[in-house]
C-alpha cells in the first residue's frame, strides 16, 4: 500500500474528525440514591453540557429526585426534561435557588429548602418525539427553563411525578466540551443510554458482532496464512466497520418512531467515518508480513489514534490497532 495514499485518507478522515467534533453532546452523569433533598445529586459544573439518563421509581403520593450546583450571579441556567418513549409518564422540574422567580404551586411531596424560592415547570406531552442524532436516540421533549440567575448560591432541581413511575433524562447546562477521559469513554456512555431506554446489550452489539464473525469466517477462509499482527489489524478494522453498523441500526430504530431530520446527516457522518477507517485498517492488515517496516506501524498507529477519537471500534479496536503497530514481526507489502 503506497504511504502517500494512506496519509490522503488520513487527511480526509481527519477532516471529518474536524465536522465531528461541533455536533453537540452532553456528559452523563449518575445519579445514585437521591430521592431526598439531602442526598441530592451534586453537578459540580452546571455551565458544563451534562445529561442525566435516570428513573423515577412508582410511589404513592408522588416521588422526586433531587440534584444540586452552585451557580453565580448572572450565569445562565439551561434544564430540559426528556423521556425516551410516548407514555403517560410525564414528570415536571421544581427549579429552587435564591435566584429564581416564583412561579406555579410546588407538589406536596416535594422538599424546598428554607429561604429559597421555587419555579414550578410543569412537563407537557409533546404531538410527537424529536430525533436526537448523536446518540442516536428518539426523545420526548417535556419542559425547559432557560434563564439568567439574579443572585449566587446553591440552586436545586427536583424532577417530579405525583402518580405515574418511569425513565427520564434530564439535561442541564449548555457548554459543550469533553474531558480527555470524557471523550474516550463516549462509546461506552452510549451504550448505557441505549439501556436506559430499554435495550438489551445484545440487541445494541448485534450489528457488530455480526460484522466480526462473518468478517473473521471469511478471512479464515480466503486467508489461512495469515499471521497473528494480521489477525489482530483485521480484528480492530472490523471492530471499527462493526460499530458503524450500530449506530446506522440506532438510527434506524429511532426514526421508526421519530420524523426524519436533516440532523440524520450528522449520524450518517458519525457511522460511516468509522467504516470508511475500518476497511482502511482492514486493508492494511491484511498486508501485514514479517519484518516490520516503521511505515507501517506508524499507519497503524494513526489509524488506532483516529479510532479513539472518533469513537470507532468500542474502544476495543483502537487498542488492537496500537497493539498491533508496536508487536514485533509485522510489515507490509508495498502496493
Amino acid at each position: 500500500m503506497r504511504f502517500g495514499r494512506f496519509s490522503l485518507w488520513c487527511g480526509i478522515a481527519l477532516l471529518c474528525i474536524m465536522l465531528l467534533t461541533v455536533t453537540q453532546a452532553h456528559v452523563p452523569i449518575t445519579t445514585g440514591d437521591n430521592e431526598a433533598i439531602e442526598t441530592a445529586t451534586h453537578i459540580h459544573d452546571p455551565l458544563k453540557s451534562w445529561a442525566v439518563y435516570a428513573e423515577l421509581r412508582e410511589g404513592e403520593g408522588g416521588v422526586a429526585n433531587y440534584f444540586e450546583f452552585e451557580l453565580e450571579q448572572g450565569q445562565r441556567l439551561r434544564l430540559s426534561l426528556f423521556t425516551p418513549r410516548e407514555s403517560a409518564f410525564t414528570p415536571g422540574l421544581v427549579v429552587m435557588g435564591p435566584g429564581i422567580e416564583p412561579h406555579g404551586t410546588v407538589p406536596a411531596f416535594v422538599t424546598v429548602p428554607p429561604g429559597l424560592d421555587a419555579r414550578v415547570v410543569e412537563g407537557q406531552r409533546p404531538d410527537r418525539g424529536s430525533y436526537e442524532p448523536f446518540t442516536p436516540s428518539a426523545l420526548y421533549e417535556l419542559a425547559e427553563l432557560d434563564t439568567t440567575v439574579t443572585a449566587a448560591g446553591t440552586y436545586y432541581v427536583a424532577v417530579y411525578e405525583p402518580t405515574n413511575g418511569g425513565r427520564y433524562g434530564l439535561a442541564v447546562g449548555y457548554r459543550e466540551e469533553f474531558s480527555p477521559v470524557e471523550w474516550i469513554r463516549v462509546p461506552l456512555d452510549v451504550i448505557g443510554v441505549h439501556r436506559w431506554e430499554g435495550q438489551s446489550v445484545a440487541v445494541i452489539l448485534a450489528p457488530m458482532l455480526v460484522v466480526v464473525i462473518i468478517g473473521l469466517a471469511l478471512l479464515f477462509w480466503r486467508r489461512r496464512t495469515l499471521g497473528s499482527p494480521g489477525w489482530l489489524g483485521s480484528l480492530a478494522g472490523l471492530l471499527y466497520i462493526g460499530s458503524g453498523g450500530i449506530t446506522l441500526t440506532q438510527m434506524g430504530i429511532a426514526l421508526s418512531m421519530v420524523p426524519i431530520t436533516a440532523a440524520v446527516v450528522v449520524t450518517l457522518f458519525f457511522a460511516l467515518i468509522p467504516i470508511i477507517v475500518g476497511m482502511l485498517l482492514l486493508r492494511l492488515a491484511l498486508r501485514v508480513h514479517a519484518p516490520v517496516a516503521p511505515k507501517v506501524r506508524v499507519a497503524l498507529a494513526i489509524l488506532g489514534v483516529i479510532g479513539i477519537v472518533i469513537w470507532a471500534g468500542l474502544v476495543i479496536g483502537p487498542i488492537l490497532a496500537l497493539l498491533t503497530s508496536v508487536l514485533p514481526g509485522a510489515s507490509a507489502e508495498n502496493q
